[in-house]
């Protein structure tokens, strides 16, 4: 997980156990980054969620990339029940919504998911998520998901 961020993606573990992640548009191989930090988040064991903002993003991956991601999830999913409670994906574009529900057609999510159109709804969401799970968030990390910049 000590590799920076290719171009299009922001990782954020400050409100841990909460994972933000910001993707904008970028070459797909960014893609293989993102699976590299869930399994680094895995080999933690520490349960957590996240927090995907999709709402600047106006493509989606070529077939060939999506065929990868659907073959990782299928060779994780046990330990995306196990470590996992819950992800919300933050998603104003229709093609970029048209292509995650092909690819839940494909693949069913393994764990709780939420789409809402605005992060304002998607922080809620974690925060309720994490009490319902049980996972502690500290008053810090409270203050920095009720920010603005959440």
């Amino acid at each position: 997980m000590n590799a920076p961020p290719p171009e299009g993606v922001d990782w954020n573990e400050a409100a841990w156990p909460v994972v933000r992640i910001m993707l904008e548009d970028g070459k797909d191989d960014r893609f293989i980054w993102l699976l590299r930090q869930f399994e680094g988040l895995f080999a933690r064991r520490q349960r957590y969620l996240f927090l995907m903002d999709t709402t600047t993003l106006t493509t989606i991956p070529a077939g060939p990339m999506r065929h990868i991601i659907g073959k990782w999830q299928n060779e994780h999913e046990e330990e995306t029940k196990t470590w996992c409670v819950g992800a919300t994906i933050c998603i104003s574009s229709r093609l970029v919504r048209g292509a995650l529900t092909a690819m839940n057609w494909v693949h069913e999510p393994v764990l709780k998911q939420h789409y809402p159109t605005t992060r304002r709804e998607a922080l809620d969401w974690c925060i309720a998520t994490a009490d319902e799970a049980g996972l502690t968030l500290s008053s810090a990390t409270r203050d920095i998901l009720q920010s603005r910049k959440g």
